[in-house]
């Protein structure tokens, strides 16, 4: 299992937009992510999470606007607020049955780190 990763999503929406992360048909148009680490794309990071997985200790956002999650493992789905930076929180990311739900506000970009254990 793969541990954190660091993503930039941008919404070029004028709407604030939901996006699954990482999940088959988990972003909508008008939505890109970039990775950090040139050597992967959102789609290398989606096989990564299918094959291996990724686990987290919690979530970092750059955007205030971004102030809560939904964290979707298998059928327990669990909404957490917080304010840029939530530790002490598993999470697991398998590009199947487990996976975050995140608002991203209209016109942006957001960093968004998936902090390692």
């Amino acid at each position: 299992m793969h541990s954190g990763f660091i993503i930039d999503i941008i919404n070029n929406n004028d709407i604030v937009t939901n996006i699954k992360l990482f999940v088959s048909d988990g972003l909508v148009d008008g939505v890109e992510v970039k990775v950090f680490n040139n050597d992967y794309d959102y789609n290398s990071l989606l096989l990564i999470a299918k094959t291996v997985g990724f686990s987290g200790n919690g979530i970092l956002t750059d955007n205030l606007s971004i102030d809560n999650i939904k964290i979707v493992d298998d059928e327990t789905i669990d909404i957490v607020k917080f304010d840029k930076i939530l530790t002490d929180k598993k999470i697991y990311l398998n590009g199947t049955t487990k996976y975050i739900c995140i608002d991203i506000p209209p016109k942006s970009i957001s960093l968004l780190q998936l902090l390692p254990i």
